[in-house]
């Protein structure tokens, strides 16, 4: 029974994550659940339960003709004005930062990677994995993919990531800079490579943070899969605005601990 529990949670969230990259689209259709079935190795009846379980939250929908698809939704897009970069906060302003690169490997993109960054399928990507330490605590588990074409002559390899700004070298070498990013925020359960270096448990909550930055051709420069520590309170948002204008700002009580995210 208990496998069955986990087979059915991951094929749930494997269906969410694909819609949260793009892979499937509002309208599209899911696959059979035979398929479903074959590339998990689980009954049809475990893969019957995680779309009941997408259906009863509305992110699926049934159809005649079509079977299962992916519902309407809405982006939940807010104009939020938050710092750029991650050291650029306040929470980092008093603080000491540095970076743990992990793994640096050149790999070719998946159709859902290639969308991200809006480059062809089995383009070649630099992908590098790193967490960002705070004082000596980990906060920021970060997955991030460059297209090799957009920072061709940045040798990240020979880069000091671990106190050095990524984006000011990327920007010395291509003339590229970041000029906006958008993020989109959920909370899921801890993976194990994540907890290790985060120093959580497995399937502690924690932040993802999908993340796309922008340069001032407006083409993609970093998709980044950010995994950011919740056990330090939450994340305090305070609206201000005034007829015909509103500003968003984010502020932070005793209570509470800043959430923004970094791309350097």
């Amino acid at each position: 029974m208990a496998d069955r529990i986990d087979s059915y949670k991951l094929i749930r969230e494997q269906i969410i994550n694909d819609i949260e990259r793009g892979v499937y689209q509002p309208g599209d259709t899911i696959p059979k659940q035979m398929e479903i079935a074959g590339r998990y190795n689980v009954s049809r009846g475990t893969v019957r339960k995680a779309l009941d379980d997408l259906i009863k939250r509305g992110v699926l929908v049934t159809t005649k003709g079509k079977g299962t698809i992916v519902a309407p939704f809405d982006t939940g897009v807010k104009d939020i004005y938050r710092p750029l970069s991650f050291s650029k906060s306040k929470r980092v302003e008093s603080s000491k930062l540095r970076s743990k690169v992990i793994e640096i490997r050149k790999i070719t993109a998946e159709p859902w990677l290639a969308k991200q960054l809006k480059i062809s399928i089995g383009a070649p990507v630099i992908f590098l994995r790193r967490v960002r330490i705070l004082d000596g605590r980990p906060e920021n588990y970060q997955c991030s993919y460059f297209s090799c074409e957009r920072i061709e002559g940045v040798d990240l390899e020979s880069l000091d990531l671990e106190h050095g700004s990524l984006f000011e070298y990327i920007s010395r070498e291509t003339g590229l800079y970041a000029v906006m990013k958008s993020e989109e925020i959920r909370a899921v359960f801890c993976p194990d490579f994540v907890a290790e270096e985060l120093q959580m448990h497995a399937n502690d909550p924690v932040l993802l943070i999908m993340r796309t930055v922008f340069g001032q051709d407006d083409m993609p420069l970093e998709y980044c899969e950010d995994y950011e520590c919740t056990n330090v309170k939450g994340l305090l948002i305070v609206t201000r605005g005034s007829v015909g204008y509103e500003k968003v700002s984010e502020e932070v009580d005793e209570n509470s601990q800043e959430t923004e995210t970094d791309y350097q």
